[in-house]
């Protein structure tokens, strides 16, 4: 909310071309010697935090730069004491001193490194001050500060003394006087008239018991009503609960049957509609995608099996039907995009600790296993398809079989994985090149390329067979004897 407010701020600054005034009364903290303004919903726990929640000052004096207006006027109150120090590493106090770009006043209540008192009122001891003297006609801006740090001074024993930078060249007040004639400065005059008052009417006082007793029923009705809410408060947490356990039984490795009864308790347990409130109703619809989803697979599986049990055609990779994936975890999913604006800000820790998070929380996701993807693709680009790199794509293949991310990784590995059985039957590892082609049916791989392989593998047996076979005929020479029954393999062209 406040980086939208400081960009609508610029925009009407650039449209307008007036002076730009922003004040900010607040926590503020310094981190590396960066001045970050932390919003009222900010609750940071380390630096990394800061970085992530917190407003830079910088973005401010950038959008103020980019206006092109002649003059900007920047108070910060904000060099308070850091509530969450036990938690930072850094034990630097107040704002870092910021130069000020051209034409660009910018106050500070105290000198950097240093914190400011909240003072006894609503307001700090620097904008108590600050108030006062901004009433005063005829004070330049210069002036105007100048009283200001006096007054803080004095107030604090010297141990707050506010500070500022300038670049400003010309004159500004705060509030201005009339000019007369005679060019003197004088302030304005109103006149002043006496009233007439009349005494005020007789009253018989006012007739209370009827609003009494209304107001008697009004107390009771918000009583129950409190008590409704909190009722349905405990019944909003078991339904969270229940949808939670619902998500952690689908991750098993179990049939689509087992997988939809979860759901269809949940649907008809949570029917009812929460009065005060929409979640309810948002996990219900979840619930009913993923009820759905787990539906048109238990029957997708089930064409399947009765198909194989009356055809053994073999399937190309690329007519493998392309399942919609279930939906997205929303906890994941916001996970996911904080590492991805970690990534973009150039947050390399703050970026691998959402990693991790996500990798150790939803490894089952649909980012996780992207990610996984990623580093086994990486893997393959630089050792090439290793025994060691064919056990781990097996085992995330069957595992999610139909993610989109899992199938272009055996597209990616399928040309090398050939290339293997290639080398073997050149080398005259046959049965090694074997089973090779077994994993590479188990992959869906086109029986086109695995074919001529296999018949590859046989001939060359069959040769040698008869090559051996001439060898030992040739040995005997002219020695002959009774005939032996010998056993031939029978040698399947496929398997």
């Amino acid at each position: 909310k406040m980086e939208n407010a400081i960009r609508k701020f610029g925009k009407k600054l650039r449209t307008d071309q007036a002076v730009g005034l922003f004040y900010y009364a607040g926590h503020g903290m310094q981190i590396d010697g960066e001045n970050y303004l932390l919003p009222v919903e900010a609750n940071p726990s380390n630096e990394d935090d800061v970085r992530y929640d917190g407003v830079p000052v910088g973005k401010l004096l950038g959008q103020m730069k980019n206006a092109g207006n002649s003059m900007n006027i920047v108070i910060l109150d904000a060099c308070r004491n850091n509530p969450f120090t036990r938690n930072f590493r850094s034990s630097r106090r107040g704002l870092a001193q910021v130069t000020a770009p051209a034409g660009t006043f910018i106050s500070y209540a105290t000198a950097p490194g240093s914190v400011a008192a909240d003072g006894e009122g609503k307001n700090g001891l620097f904008t108590e001050k600050l108030i006062s003297h901004m009433r005063t006609p005829g004070l330049k801006l210069e002036e105007v500060f100048k009283k200001v740090r006096a007054d803080v001074q004095l107030a604090s024993d010297n141990k707050q003394v506010p500070w500022d930078a300038s670049s400003v060249t010309g004159d500004f007040y705060f509030a201005s006087l009339e000019k007369t004639g005679s060019q003197k400065y004088v302030l304005n005059k109103t006149a002043v008239s006496i009233p007439t008052v009349e005494a005020p009417p007789e009253t018989s006082g006012l007739q209370l018991k009827e609003l009494t007793q209304l107001a008697k029923s009004q107390e009771k009705a918000k009583e129950k009503l409190k008590e409704a809410k909190k009722q349905w408060s405990a019944w909003q947490s078991r339904m969270q609960k229940d949808f939670n356990a619902a998500q952690n039984f689908e991750s098993r490795d179990i049939t689509p049957d087992l997988k939809i009864e979860p759901w269809r308790q949940f649907l008809e347990a949570y029917a009812s509609n929460n009065p005060f409130g929409k979640k309810d109703e948002n996990l219900r619809s979840k619930a009913m995608r993923q009820l759905e989803y787990w539906r048109s697979e238990n029957v997708r599986l089930s064409k399947k099996n009765i198909a194989q049990s009356t055809s053994t055609a073999s399937v190309k990779i690329s007519n493998t039907p392309k399942l919609s994936t279930p939906p997205v975890n929303p906890d994941a999913e916001k996970i996911w995009k904080k590492y991805q604006l970690a990534l973009k800000r150039n947050l390399p820790k703050l970026a691998e600790k959402y990693l991790q998070e996500l990798l150790t929380d939803h490894p089952e996701s649909s980012y996780a296993i992207k990610i996984r993807v990623e580093e086994i693709n990486a893997q393959l680009d630089k050792n090439g398809l290793i025994n060691a790199l064919i056990v781990k794509i097996q085992r995330i293949r069957a595992k999610h079989p139909h993610d989109p991310n899992v199938r272009k990784l055996i597209v990616m590995a399928t040309p090398h994985l050939l290339k293997q059985v290639d080398t073997e039957i050149g080398e005259g590892r046959w049965g090694s090149a074997e089973d090779i082609l077994s994993q590479a049916r188990n992959w869906n791989i086109d029986v086109s390329e695995l074919f001529p392989r296999r018949k590859k593998i046989q001939q060359i047996r069959v040769s040698t067979f008869i090559k051996m076979a001439k060898e030992v005929k040739d040995s005997l020479g002219t020695y002959t004897k009774e005939p032996q029954p010998c056993e031939i393999e029978m040698i399947p062209l496929i398997r």
